[in-house]
């Protein structure tokens, strides 16, 4: 047997001992997935019996609706914030304070567009009503 058969041998032999060893680590792999796979799954299942065991989960467009109608109370709490302060800063406390009428921008300031979507906001809102952007003037 001359040196490059022996070499052959010894390399076909590594190869084939490599083969194996690689069919071993991906046996290993696709029972680790399918592991992680059935955990995940048991764990989702205990959320979902924990969080949700008198309630439905709820729909996408109840969630949306939910989300909207969120948005809607933090601007209201951000007007109300604005509203507090400017009344704070007129002297609030004072009794003989003339009402706000609708009309009088002075109290609340003009009212301003969003950058990126142009809608005219409220005078007392830091956020844009459609879009959430934050007011830059």
């Amino acid at each position: 047997m001359s040196v490059p058969t022996a070499l052959l041998l010894h390399q076909r032999a590594r190869m084939e001992r490599l083969v194996k060893e690689l069919h071993m680590e991906r046996q290993k792999l696709e029972q680790l997935k399918t592991d992680v796979n059935n955990m995940e799954y048991d764990a989702l299942q205990r959320r979902f019996r924990r969080v949700n065991s008198t309630h439905l989960v709820p729909r996408p467009e109840e969630i949306t609706r939910l989300r909207t109608h969120n948005r809607q109370l933090q601007i209201d709490i951000d007007c109300t914030l604005k509203e507090t302060d400017l009344l704070q800063s007129r002297g609030f406390h004072d009794q003989d304070e003339p009402k706000k009428s609708d009309k009088d921008e002075d109290f609340e300031g003009a009212h301003w567009n969003c950058d990126s979507c142009t809608l005219l906001n409220h005078p007392a809102l830091n956020r844009c009503e459609a879009c959430e952007m934050p007011r830059y003037s």
